[in-house]
């Protein structure tokens, strides 16, 4: 497989991830422990771009995805959510490849203890009060209707819908058969803080909205078919997983 930063030059190792796509707060994120800096590490630790173990062994755990062969991937890329202004979606990575002849994107949302964003409520109070005029309010009622129709979104982190949303979009801009959205954690020897606990009460909290149900560890869900709106496709499958990497 071949890593290559938006631009379609080619990343073959740590240091050149570290040239051609650092993430835009690269203060923040790209130091040891944290989130940037650990996924690049995970896929280029044996010296050349490879797939981590752990993200092999949970797609295996699904047979919709077990054999998934990544073809090419790209850090850093960004997907536009609706005809809105501003940004969009900041993958921390996206994977194109094949599996059982069809041809997959997988998204993934890399994690050390760095949260998922405000509650979509208090996303959307805010939002207004620092600009009356802001289209965010039509833009998070747009997005959270075509990802969990009229269900109640207010007490969910907005970013795992953005990102679930940015995700099934880029799915169809490639012209892939099916989508996966990962949340990849990386957790330190002395275990997970706080803030990493409260990522995983705030996840299961959206699982639990989406599908009616927690998501077991290491295992996968899906397919899901969302409700779709806007540029949110209604019938791509879609699954979600998560892995823990040790660092």
């Amino acid at each position: 497989m071949k890593i290559k930063n938006k631009s379609g030059i080619s990343i073959s190792t740590f240091e050149e991830w570290e040239l051609k796509a650092l993430p835009i707060k690269k203060d923040l994120h790209w130091q040891k422990g944290r989130s940037a800096y650990e996924l690049a590490r995970s896929w280029l630790e044996s010296g050349q771009p490879q797939m981590p173990i752990a993200l092999t062994e949970l797609l295996h755990s699904h047979m919709e995805l077990r054999g998934f062969e990544a073809e090419w991937a790209v850090p850093e890329f960004e997907t536009k959510l609706d005809h809105f202004r501003g940004n969009g979606r900041n993958h921390d990575l996206i994977i194109v490849g094949t599996v059982n002849a069809k041809r997959t994107l997988i998204a993934i949302e890399a994690k050390a203890d760095e949260s998922f964003g405000d509650l979509v409520e208090v996303y959307r109070t805010r939002r207004i009060k620092n600009n009356p005029r802001s289209k965010a309010p039509e833009r998070i009622y747009q997005l959270t209707q075509a990802i969990l129709g009229d269900k109640d979104a207010g007490g969910l982190r907005y970013q795992l819908i953005h990102a679930v949303a940015g995700t099934v979009i880029e799915a169809r801009k490639q012209n892939v058969l099916q989508a996966v959205f990962v949340i990849c954690e990386f957790v330190p020897s002395i275990g997970k803080t706080k803030k990493a606990i409260q990522n995983e009460v705030d996840f299961q909290a959206f699982m639990t909205q989406l599908t009616n149900h927690e998501l077991p560890k290491a295992q996968v869900a899906g397919p899901i078919m969302l409700p779709g709106g806007g540029l949110v496709p209604a019938d791509m499958p879609l699954y979600i997983g998560k892995i823990e990497i040790n660092i």
